[in-house]
C-alpha cells in the first residue's frame, strides 16, 4: 500500500513540473521592475525572479547578472552556474565573454560560466569580429572567439587586416633604451605575418612588409645594414634593402634578395636584381634571368622590356614576339591585346601583341583599354574608340569617364552630365550634374544638390528630386523631400509617403517609421503594423519589440498587438535562451 502511494505521488508530482514547464514560454527577455532585474516569457511573467541589479540577455542556456554589485552567470532557470565573483564583464562572442576581477582581465564561456582563461591581464581590446588583443606588461597577444589564446603576448603592434593576413610588430621589451628608439621610431622593430585566425605564419624578422592584398601576396623587406638611413631623392625617402615574396597563406616562397618591391601580374612578377629586370613565377621561381634596364608587369601573356633604347615584347617563356619596336614605345601593358604607345612629340596611339602600331599616336591622351573600347583625348575633347581605332563616341565632349558595364558618363562644354553606351547610344541625356553606376542596374544622377534614379535602360525611376541619395537595398529605396523621408520599391513606387521624418531599414521583415517624435512600424508589403504612437520602438526579433510608453517598457508581436503592459522601467529583446549565436 505504502509503495502504491508514493508511486502516485510521484506520477502527480511528474505531472505537476511538466504541467509548469508546459506553461513557460519559448523566449526569455531581461526585465527590469521595482529597480530589479529578472526574466520573463512572452506572457509578461517572470519566470526569473526580479533580484539582480543587472542582467544581459541569455545565449547557450546562461545569463550573466549582477548581484551585490559583481557579476555571475546563471542558467534558465535562475541557478547560479558561476557565482558573482566578478567587478565587470564585457560582451565578445557566442561563445565567451570578457570577466573583470581585481582589475585584471579574462574570458569566461557562455553556457557554463567557467573560466577558459583566468583574469592576469591588463587589457583587453578589440581587433576583429573574432579576434581580441590581450596585454600582459609591453606585450600584445591575440585570443579567438573561442577564448583560445592563438599568439602569446610578445608583440608591440597590430596593423589592419588587409585581405587575409595582418603585419605584426616585434620588438624586445626588455631593453629600455631599444623601446625609447622604438618609440621615435628608430628602433629595431620587427614584423611578420597573422592570418585571420590570429596565427602566426611568419616570424617577426622583417624590417617592413609591404601588402599586395588585392593579388594575395605580401612583400617582406629588410633594410641593407650598410645605410644607416635610407637614401632620399626629392625630399622623398628611398627603402634601400632586399624585397621577398610571401603568398596568401603565409608562405615564403622567396626569401628578400630583390633590389625593387615585385610587381605582380598575370601569374608572374616583374624583379629586380642587380639593377637589371627580370621575371619570377608564382613559385618565386626565377624563370626569366634579370637582363633588362625597364620592363613592365606581365598582362595577357606579354610584357614589354627594354635595354640600350631598344624594346621588345617577349612572352612568358622569355621567347622575343619582336625586337626594335622603335621610338616612342613607352613601357605599358596590355589590355584587350592593345598597349599604349607614345611617339616623341608626346601623342598617344596603340599597338598591338606582334609590335605594330595599328592605332596611330594622335592622341593628347589615352586610357587603357577596358571591355574593348578606350576613352581619347584629341583637341581637349574627349571621344571613344574601339580596337581598330574607330570612334564610337566622337571626340567632342568635355570630359568622358568609364562608369562600367559599358556605359560612360559623358560631360558637355556646359559641365552637363549624362550616359553614353558603348555604340555611341545616349542612355541619359545630359542633362545633370553627375552620374553615378553605384549598382549594377541603376544610375544615380544629380542635379543641384538633388539625387534621383534611373535605370540602366534610361528609364526614369524617380526624379532628381530627392535630399538624400538614392541607394537600393533588397529592391527597396530611401528617398527625402521637404525634409521629409519615404520609401520606394525598384519600379519608383512609393511604399511608403515621403512624409515621414526618419525611415529605418527593414530587419525580419519589418521597419520603423518615426514621425512627430514618435515610432510606428510596418512590414515588407508597406503595411502599418504599428501607427506611430510610441516615445521608443525597438526592431522586432522573433516576432516581438520592445515599446516605450510614458517612460515604462513593453511588448509588441507582430500584429502590433500589446502582448506585455508597459510596467517595466528596462527590459531586453525576446531571445531563445538556448540560441547558440548572436541575432
Amino acid at each position: 500500500m505504502r509503495n502504491s502511494f508514493l508511486a502516485l505521488l510521484l506520477i502527480l508530482c511528474a505531472t505537476f513540473i511538466i504541467s509548469c514547464d508546459g506553461s513557460r514560454g519559448k523566449y526569455l527577455a531581461a526585465a527590469k521592475i521595482h529597480d530589479a532585474y529578472g526574466f520573463i516569457d512572452e506572457t509578461g511573467k517572470f519566470i526569473i525572479d526580479p533580484e539582480f541589479e543587472a542582467a544581459w540577455s541569455f545565449i547557450k542556456g546562461s545569463a550573466v547578472v549582477k548581484k551585490d554589485g559583481h557579476y555571475g552567470v546563471i542558467d534558465k532557470n535562475g541557478y547560479w552556474l558561476t557565482e558573482p565573483v566578478y567587478d565587470s564583464v564585457i560582451p565578445f562572442s557566442a561563445t565567451c565573454f570578457i570577466v573583470i576581477k581585481d582589475s585584471v582581465f579574462g574570458f569566461a564561456e557562455h553556457g557554463t560560466g567557467k573560466e577558459i582563461i583566468a583574469p592576469r591581464y591588463e587589457q583587453v581590446y578589440y581587433y576583429t569580429n573574432d579576434l581580441c588583443v590581450i596585454q600582459k606588461g609591453r606585450a600584445l597577444g591575440i585570443v579567438n572567439s573561442t577564448g583560445t589564446i592563438v599568439c602569446q603576448p610578445v608583440l608591440q603592434d597590430l596593423k589592419e587586416m588587409n585581405g587575409r593576413m595582418a603585419t605584426v610588430i616585434q620588438s624586445d621589451t626588455t631593453n629600455e633604451m631599444d623601446m625609447l628608439w622604438n618609440l621615435i621610431g628608430e628602433g629595431n622593430l620587427k614584423r611578420g605575418l597573422i592570418n585571420a585566425k590570429g596565427e602566426f605564419v611568419t616570424a617577426c624578422k622583417y624590417d617592413e612588409i609591404f601588402d599586395d592584398a588585392a593579388n594575395g601576396y605580401y612583400y617582406p623587406f629588410i633594410r641593407d645594414e650598410k645605410y644607416v638611413n635610407d637614401s632620399v631623392v626629392n625630399d622623398v625617402p628611398v627603402m634601400i634593402g632586399t624585397y621577398g615574396i610571401i603568398d596568401s597563406t603565409g608562405k615564403v616562397i622567396c626569401d628578400p634578395l630583390y633590389n625593387e618591391l615585385p610587381v605582380y601580374g598575370d601569374g608572374m612578377f616583374r624583379v629586380k636584381l642587380n639593377g637589371k629586370y627580370g621575371y619570377a613565377d608564382a613559385s618565386g621561381h626565377v624563370t626569366i634571368p634579370p637582363q633588362w634596364e625597364f620592363a613592365v608587369a606581365f598582362s595577357e601573356g606579354k610584357a614589354i622590356v627594354s635595354s640600350n633604347g631598344n624594346s621588345s615584347i617577349i612572352l612568358k617563356d622569355g621567347s622575343v614576339v619582336k625586337s626594335n619596336l622603335g621610338d616612342g614605345t613607352g613601357m605599358y601593358r596590355f589590355f584587350n591585346n592593345r598597349a599604349r604607345c607614345r611617339s616623341n612629340d608626346g601623342k598617344y596611339g596603340f599597338m598591338d601583341s606582334r609590335g605594330i602600331r595599328i592605332i596611330a599616336p594622335v592622341y593628347d591622351a589615352a586610357d587603357d583599354f577596358t571591355d574593348g573600347f578606350a576613352v581619347v583625348s584629341k583637341d581637349n575633347r574627349y571621344g571613344v574608340i574601339d580596337t581598330s581605332g574607330k570612334f564610337e563616341i566622337e571626340a567632342e565632349h568635355e570630359f568622358i569617364y568609364y562608369l562600367g558595364d559599358g556605359f560612360y558618363q559623358v560631360k558637355n562644354k556646359e559641365g552637363n552630365a549624362g550616359v553614353m553606351n558603348t555604340h555611341g547610344e545616349t542612355i541619359i541625356q545630359l542633362n545633370f550634374d553627375n552620374v553615378f553606376h553605384l549598382q549594377k542596374n541603376y544610375f544615380m544622377v544629380e542635379s543641384e544638390g538633388l539625387s534621383g534614379c534611373y535605370d540602366i535602360t534610361g528609364k526614369q525611376i524617380y526624379p532628381a528630386s530627392s535630399q538624400m541619395q538614392l541607394f537600393f537595398v533588397r529592391g527597396r529605396s530611401l528617398v527625402s523631400k521637404d525634409s521629409k523621408t519615404g520609401m520606394i520599391d525598384s519600379t519608383g513606387k512609393y511604399i511608403f509617403p515621403a512624409d515621414y521624418d526618419s525611415i529605418g531599414y527593414f530587419f525580419n521583415g519589418f521597419t520603423t517609421l518615426y514621425k512627430n517624435g514618435v515610432y510606428g512600424a510596418a512590414d515588407s508589403t508597406g503595411k502599418i503594423i504599428v501607427n506611430p504612437n510610441y516615445i521608443e520602438l525597438r526592431p522586432f526579433l522573433n516576432g516581438y519589440a520592445v515599446f516605450r510608453k510614458k517612460g515604462k517598457f513593453g511588448f509588441l508581436n507582430s500584429s502590433g498587438e500589446i502582448i506585455a503592459e508597459p510596467e517595466f522601467e528596462d527590459i531586453g529583446a525576446f531571445v531563445n535562451p538556448d540560441r547558440a549565436k548572436f541575432e
